[in-house]
């Protein structure tokens, strides 16, 4: 069992691994649901923007979804050394926009990701050190951006890129890429500390 404490403070979203040997020694089963714990995270506000964008869960309280994954250990034991993982993950977030006079825009996000990392596990008795990195690819190919009509700017799904955006102000003179601006492709990073049983 593990938690991420960067994707926890940096993010505002806590993680936790629950990782399983199969009955294949070289081979691991991992569980992560993820919990929305700070709805404004510093990342949300490291381009220095003013802070109007929230995050919420779309799921059952706290809960924004979860993951699953496979871990192939070359070494032959599970959690000794490197790993190579795919991973898939199903999280539901709800984003806002708010100024002084309230709630300007808003939007419902799955991020449905499949994504392959390369990781190591490092044990100190009972306690790990996990830590990888890994490149993934958006399979909710939802669209959202704004056109100007009869002179009002509306959201609309009939986009010709592959962006899914939010206002960061009312006019939409700037916007936010939900999906991370890499039409799909997100580098996703973890390093975890827990403990094993």
């Amino acid at each position: 069992m593990r938690v991420d404490p960067f994707n926890w403070l940096l993010r505002g979203l806590l993680g936790f691994e629950l990782e399983v040997e199969t009955p294949l020694e070289f081979m691991s089963v991992e569980l992560v649901p993820v919990f929305v714990v700070n709805s404004r995270p510093p990342s949300f506000s490291l381009s220095g923007r003013d802070d109007v964008l929230s995050r919420q869960s779309d799921g059952i309280g706290a809960l924004a979804g979860t993951s699953i994954g496979l871990g192939l250990w070359p070494g032959g034991k599970a959690f000794k050394d490197y790993v190579f993982r795919v991973v898939f993950t199903n999280y539901g977030f709800g984003y806002k926009a708010t100024d002084d006079a309230g709630v300007f825009d808003q939007a419902s996000h799955v991020e449905r990701t499949l994504y392959g990392m390369f990781g190591s596990v490092t044990r100190y008795g009972a306690f790990t050190i996990a830590g990888g990195i890994g490149l993934g690819v958006d399979l909710n190919k939802e669209k959202r951006c704004f056109v100007l009509e009869a002179g009002r700017v509306i959201a609309t799904r009939d986009c010709r890129d592959q962006e899914f955006l939010i206002k960061l102000n009312r006019n939409a003179d700037t916007v936010a890429d939900l999906t991370g601006g890499l039409g799909g492709v997100q580098i996703i990073g973890r390093i975890s500390l827990g403990v094993s049983f």
